[in-house]
C-alpha cells in the first residue's frame, strides 16, 4: 500500500432496505472465505463489510489474533487465557485502516510510495513497465453496452421492425433493425454476456411474429410467443447468468430488474411511437410516404383522399394493398362490383391481407378506417 493509502468502508449501498442484509450476508461470506484462503484475519475483512461486527485485538495464549466479544467468551470457556489488548472497532461503524493500520494487523505486506518498489518484494529485479489504456474500439463497446444506449439501440431496432412489417420491401427499415440489434448482441458479445443461445432465441422469436403476420395472422398465439422470446433473448444477452443466485450472488436481482426496465420500456416506447406514426403520418404529405409501399398513380384508379368522403361512410371495398395496418382498397358499388377507384384507408390496428372484403366505419378528416367484412 501508498503511505496515504486506505482500506475499508465496504458497505453494501444502493438497492432496496429488505435486499441490504441479503446482499452484506453475502459479500461478507465472501470476503471471509478469501481472508480465511489468504490467511488475512478474516474478522477484520468482515467488520469492513457488517458495521454490527464488533473486533478486538486479543492474545489467546500469547498469540495475537481479532475477535468478536463472543469468540473471546468462549476461548474463555475453553480454558484459554485471553488478554485483551484494545478494541479494534466496535459494533455500529465500519472498519476503515490507514496504510499503517493495516501493515500491523497483517492486512498489507508494506508500504511503498513508487511502483518500481514492488517488483523486488518478490524477487522480480529485471522489469519494464507499459501502459496498457483502453483502445478506441474497446470505449466504443463501453459505450454500446451502456444500459442508456442498449436501451435507444433495442427501442430503434423495434420501431424499424414494426415499419418494415408495415410496409415491406423497402429494405430500408429492416436494414436499420438488422443494424441496431447485430450492435446490441455484438457489444454484449464482445464483453463476455450474450452468447449464439440469445442471438437464435430472438431469430427464432423474429421467426414466430413473422409466420403470425404472413402466415397465420389473427390467432395471436405465435405473435406472444414470439414477443416473449424477443424480450428474454435481450435480457439474457445483457446478463451473464439466466436465474439470479439469491445465495451467493443475490445482487444479480438487481442486474435483472435493470435489464428488464431497460428492455420493457424500449418494447413499450416502440409501440407507442409506431401507433402514433400510424395515426398520424399517412395524413402528413411527407412521412406518407414511409408509410405506404404502392405507387399512387391516376392510371391505376387512385384518387386523393382530400375529396369529400362522407358519403363512403358505411361502404364496402376490397383490399388493393395489404392493411398492415395501412394500405389501399378498392371501393365496390351497391351490386358488389368493383368500381375502380382505389383509397388509402387505415384499420383499428389489425392487419388484413389483400383480397379481403372490408366495410368503411368511420370517416375522421381525410383518415379512412375500415374493418373486415364479408362481401
Amino acid at each position: 500500500m501508498k503511505q496515504v493509502a486506505s482500506i475499508g468502508s465496504a458497505e453494501v449501498v444502493g438497492g432496496e432496505e429488505q435486499h441490504r442484509e441479503k446482499y452484506t450476508s453475502a459479500i461478507r461470506t465472501e470476503f471471509k472465505a478469501r481472508a480465511e484462503k489468504k490467511g488475512y484475519p478474516a474478522n477484520l475483512m468482515m467488520a469492513m463489510v457488517d458495521k454490527d461486527l464488533e473486533v478486538h485485538e486479543v492474545l489467546v495464549d500469547g498469540a495475537r489474533q481479532f475477535l468478536t466479544p463472543q469468540e473471546i467468551q468462549e476461548a474463555r470457556n475453553k480454558g484459554n487465557l485471553v488478554e485483551e489488548v484494545k478494541m479494534i472497532i466496535a459494533s455500529g461503524k465500519l472498519l476503515n485502516l490507514s496504510a499503517g493500520d493495516a501493515l500491523k494487523y497483517g492486512l498489507a505486506s508494506a508500504i511503498k510510495d513508487e511502483r518500481a518498489e514492488i517488483p523486488p518484494l518478490v524477487g522480480i529485479t529485471n522489469f519494464t513497465f507499459k501502459e496498457v489504456t483502453p483502445t478506441w474500439s474497446e470505449h466504443l463497446v463501453m459505450y454500446l453496452t451502456s444500459p442508456a444506449v442498449s436501451g435507444i439501440l433495442i427501442l430503434a431496432g423495434l420501431l424499424a421492425a414494426y415499419m418494415a412489417y408495415q410496409a415491406p420491401g423497402t429494405g430500408l427499415m429492416e436494414a436499420i433493425a438488422v443494424v441496431c440489434f447485430a450492435l446490441v448482441f455484438f457489444g454484449h458479445y464482445l464483453i463476455g454476456l450474450a452468447e449464439v443461445t440469445e442471438v437464435l432465441l430472438f431469430v427464432l422469436g423474429m421467426g414466430l411474429i413473422a409466420v403470425e403476420i404472413f402466415l397465420l395472422p389473427g390467432f395471436g398465439v405465435f405473435a406472444i410467443s414470439g414477443a416473449i422470446l424477443i424480450l428474454v433473448s435481450l435480457i439474457m444477452s445483457m446478463q451473464g447468468f439466466v436465474i439470479p443466485d439469491m445465495k451467493g450472488a443475490p445482487w444479480q436481482l438487481v442486474t435483472l430488474e435493470r435489464n428488464f426496465i431497460v428492455v420493457g420500456l424500449a418494447f413499450s416506447l416502440s409501440l407507442i411511437i409506431f401507433v402514433i406514426i400510424v395515426r398520424y403520418l399517412p395524413s402528413v404529405p411527407f412521412f406518407s410516404h414511409l408509410i405506404l409501399s404502392a405507387d399512387v398513380k391516376t392510371s391505376a384508379g387512385f384518387s386523393s383522399v382530400a375529396m369529400d368522403a362522407a358519403p363512403l361512410l358505411g361502404k364496402k371495398g376490397v383490399v388493393f394493398t395489404a392493411l398492415r395496418p395501412v394500405g389501399k382498397i378498392t371501393m365496390l358499388d351497391d351490386r358488389g362490383q368493383q368500381t375502380g377507384q382505389n383509397i388509402e384507408a387505415v384499420t383499428g390496428g389489425d392487419f388484413i391481407n389483400k383480397g379481403e372484403a372490408v366495410v368503411i366505419i368511420e370517416i375522421d378528416g381525410s383518415r379512412i378506417v375500415v374493418e373486415k367484412t364479408k362481401v
